[in-house]
């Protein structure tokens, strides 16, 4: 399953529920502190709260994966060695 509404962050401190796909426009109903956006997010998505956190977290910080795991390492730090 795919994250299909967000939070995000105004400039006044509010935080609100968007749609993920880009379009910052708020969810009607949805301004408040960013535990009762989260929840928001995760009804309209139909899914418990922590299972959206969950799948929050993993969409933040994606896990490259690879067939071969010495062409990941070598590739990683070859990278490395780059930014030096």
């Amino acid at each position: 399953m795919e994250l299909t509404y967000t939070v995000n962050k105004e400039k006044g401190g509010r935080y609100f529920v968007c749609k993920a796909d880009g379009n910052n426009e708020p969810i009607s109903g949805s301004f408040g502190d960013k535990k009762k956006a989260l929840h928001i997010a995760a009804d309209l998505m139909g899914i418990p709260y922590k299972e959206y956190l969950k799948m929050r977290k993993k969409a933040e910080n994606p896990v490259e994966t690879t067939d071969n795991p010495k062409e990941f390492y070598h590739d990683l730090l070859l990278e490395q060695l780059e930014q030096m």
